[in-house]
């Protein structure tokens, strides 16, 4: 006769042949099917035995249908579709797909170890994945995880001790104010005339500019209302980066004249009724592809610059600025950052020239 445990506590009892079968139920599937595991010993004394290992083995280990990662992972995503911000569902879908479902995808989240994550970190690296798509890669897995304990699918997370490459901070190259005079005249001779001072006078990001609509744009009070911006990936308008990026932006006579030739350009294109202020070759929302290849590119090669992405021209308002002596809280605000700390650590180099400046300034003043 077989014995009977508490629930949970397993059963061992007699089967066909003089066998004996040693059973532990250890959950449920999310149909609401009870998860076994059992072993068969030729004796009731081994099937007693049996029963120990399978309790030492899965005992506290209490597992809905044993995920793997790439299954929690799409259960863990769904749970925050409606919560996260698009740019967010956007980027822990690429890391998943790209760097943790081919290599790490298909093991249980139960079995996942620190050296297991580890060793997948050290693969990315061998394989000169970059270092932020790295650390965001592992930062999307550790949030997960982290959730799967919160959910006891795991004890405990076994994302700990794991080393990540260190980020190496790229150096500033931002353009003179000479050559920013430059991309202004030739951009100003294009479909969007209006963009080009607006960009280096406010430092506004690119998806802000593409997301700009004409109601944000006040001519009486010489104001610029950044309330959304256009996600280039998706090409959908959504709130600002950040609650800080949510901002109203003072702009200068000459960069409202631009926005009127701006407005005049657009009805000349039979664009006059559309609410964006800038607009592709149909009047629709700029995408930054086609934009960075059919305008900003072309600009660059015509001047003879040196390459450097559109973001530069963000980079070149704020180092002028505080170069010329605007306020560290000023600049963080025009730009939209959380705090001055932020906007410190990034123009670390224009803060260090101001610094000299003002050392030259006590030396001609005093001696």
């Amino acid at each position: 006769m077989g014995n009977k445990n508490a629930n949970g506590d397993g059963s061992f009892y007699p089967i066909k042949k003089g066998k004996w079968r040693a059973t532990i139920t250890i959950g449920r599937s999310p149909e609401g099917r009870l998860i076994r595991k059992s072993l068969t010993r030729k004796s009731r004394k081994l099937a007693r035995e049996a029963l120990k290992e399978l309790k030492e083995k899965y005992g506290g280990q209490v597992v809905l249908a044993m995920p793997t990662v790439s299954e929690f992972s799409a259960q863990w995503q769904a749970e925050h579709q409606a919560t996260w911000k698009a740019n967010t569902i956007r980027k822990y879908k690429s890391v998943m797909k790209n760097h943790i479902y081919p290599r790490i995808g298909r093991k249980r989240l139960i079995d996942l170890r620190p050296i297991d994550i580890q060793s997948w970190v050290n693969s990315l690296v061998n394989d000169e994945v970059g270092v932020p798509t790295i650390c965001d890669s592992a930062n999307a897995l550790n949030t997960m995880l982290i959730r799967a304990v919160q959910l006891e699918l795991l004890n405990s997370n076994p994302y700990v001790h794991i080393r990540l490459p260190r980020r190496t901070k790229r150096a500033i190259h931002v353009f003179t104010v000479e050559e920013a005079r430059q991309i202004v005249e030739l951009g100003e001779k294009g479909d969007n005339p209006g963009l080009w001072k607006l960009a280096f006078q406010t430092g506004m990001r690119i998806g802000e500019l593409f997301g700009l609509h004409w109601s944000d744009v006040n001519f009486k009070l010489n104001e610029i209302q950044v309330t959304q911006q256009l996600l280039t990936e998706t090409h959908t308008l959504e709130p600002p980066k950040t609650p800080s990026s949510v901002r109203t932006i003072m702009v200068s006579d000459s960069v409202l004249e631009s926005l009127n030739l701006q407005r005049r350009e657009n009805v000349r294109r039979g664009f006059g009724n559309i609410p964006h202020v800038f607009a592709n070759q149909r009047g629709g929302f700029i995408w930054a592809s086609s934009f960075y290849e059919s305008q900003w590119e072309p600009i660059l090669s015509g001047l003879c610059l040196e390459y450097r992405t559109f973001h530069n021209t963000r980079h070149t308002f704020a180092t002028l600025a505080i170069t010329d002596g605007v306020p560290i809280t000023t600049v963080s605000q025009i730009l939209g950052h959380s705090n001055p700390a932020t906007t410190m650590k990034i123009y670390a180099h224009a803060i260090q020239q101001e610094q000299s400046q003002s050392v030259q300034s006590m030396k001609r003043l005093f001696g």
